[in-house]
């Protein structure tokens, strides 16, 4: 039973959860940051910097995947650096090919910054037991939700994640099998799997968005 109960311990403090990132403001994503041993981005984004900075030392690998996946999300991006601004404090400089300058943090757009957190979430080698995101598509231009749903069903095929979201160009990129529709009916919460769903004929002409935004698949839109 101590050995069970321990497991179940470890097992709870492996879950993540990250709600929407802070980034108005003085928000601690758009500060200079400690440099620390950080392996895996924090739910306010105040050691992304170092994330990044280890990942490239330790995993060069996963860091070229990133910085890909980033050129891809924001073409004409080059690279980013870790410059040194204070006693053990570093901050992002962000090279583009449209800037003899780099850009800096409280230059980047909310979008920009969401997606840098979450990419390095999803890519990170350090694992959850199980990942919990709260509406991970907020301030996301939706040609960069698809990225993100990409990489969300990357992920799945390594550790268990978990989305709450109510963006209809995110469920677009999904599959029946990976949604599952929340409803309140008479003061409970009623969970459907949208592939027990009966949308085959649906799906030939229609895709999830489509199908949610015309009432077929319940969940309040």
């Amino acid at each position: 039973p101590f050995r069970e109960s321990l497991r179940f311990k470890e097992f709870l403090s492996a879950i993540d959860f990250y709600p929407p990132l802070q980034v108005t403001g003085r928000a601690p994503i758009r500060l200079p940051q400690p440099l620390t041993p950080a392996t895996k981005p924090d739910a306010e984004g105040s050691n992304l910097f170092s994330v990044l900075y280890n990942l490239r030392i330790s995993h060069p690998e996963t860091y070229e995947r990133l910085l890909a996946l980033m050129r891809q999300a924001f073409p004409g991006l080059k690279r980013f650096e870790f410059p040194v601004v204070g006693a053990g404090q570093v901050t992002l400089a962000w090279y583009d090919e449209s800037s003899k300058q780099p850009f800096y943090p409280g230059q980047l757009s909310e979008g920009t910054l969401r997606f840098l957190w979450l990419a390095a979430i999803l890519l990170t080698p350090a694992q959850s037991s199980i990942l919990l995101l709260d509406e991970p598509e907020v301030s996301l231009h939706p040609q960069l939700i698809r990225l993100l749903v990409a990489l969300l069903q990357d992920y799945a095929m390594r550790s268990q994640v978990v989305v709450a979201t109510h963006s209809s160009d995110l469920v677009r990129w999904l599959e029946p099998d990976e949604v599952i529709v929340a409803d309140k009916e008479d003061g409970q919460t009623r969970f459907t799997r949208a592939d027990t769903l009966d949308l085959a004929e649906w799906l030939a002409e229609y895709d999830l968005r489509d199908l949610w935004q015309m009432g077929h698949l319940g969940g309040r839109v």
